[in-house]
């Protein structure tokens, strides 16, 4: 009995078989490098639209601040000019109450002047402080014992005269006061509201600039 083996043989691929096997790997590599492609370009895509929303995010915050500082802003400068026409008005109610003063000292020259004597007789009471005691002086100066005279029959006029002195000295007071108070809060107001104003430029460039970056 022959104890012969047979010896394998390695016989070549047919060409056919070779192309096809060529074939199936570049295409297995082309969709390997298409598929590693698209996951960089999903991830790419992905950070970019994570970036554009968060800067997107931020834009609508700087414009929320924005909104409320403008309607800030709009209060303000209702706020000011509110008190612009009060401070114009009591400047106008100011003069209107010194002419009427000088027109009142001016009708009543005898009952003036004859106050300074009766106030340091003690017949009437006139404050020193009175704004109008240095006019009732003054005319004293000149008019003298004439004045006194006269007074002491015509009482009831010079104290209606120190009553509305009394009274012009207060309303003139009290207008000066609001007039000081009224200046410097418009002073304050409106340091606030060119803030504000400057500060709304701000948010404006901010948000032209954020945009930029999308």
């Amino acid at each position: 009995m022959s104890n012969s083996s047979t010896c394998p043989t390695i016989r070549p691929m047919p060409h056919r078989a070779f192309s096809a096997l060529k074939t199936a790997l570049a295409i297995g590599c082309l969709l390997g490098t298409s598929l590693s492609l698209q996951a960089c370009t999903d991830a790419k895509a992905e950070r970019e639209a994570a970036r554009v929303a968060a800067i997107t995010a931020q834009i609508e915050d700087v414009r929320s601040v924005r909104a409320r500082l403008d309607r800030s802003v709009t209060t303000k400068r209702a706020n000011l000019e509110s008190m612009e026409r009060d401070l114009a008005s009591a400047r106008r109610s100011l003069n209107d109450w010194n002419r009427e003063a000088e027109r009142f000292v001016s009708d009543h020259k005898m009952a003036v002047a004859a106050i300074a004597g009766l106030v340091e007789g003690g017949r009437i009471y006139f404050d020193s402080s009175n704004r109008f005691s240095k006019d009732a002086q003054d005319l004293a100066g000149w008019m003298g014992v004439a004045a006194l005279a006269w007074a002491l029959f015509h009482m009831d006029e010079v104290a209606m005269v120190v009553d509305a002195l009394n009274q012009a000295d207060t309303a003139i007071s009290g207008l000066e006061a609001e007039i000081a108070h009224l200046t410097r809060s418009v002073r304050v107001a409106q340091g606030e509201l060119e803030a504000d104003q400057t500060r709304l430029v701000e948010l404006s460039r901010q948000i032209t600039s954020l945009q930029s970056t999308i």
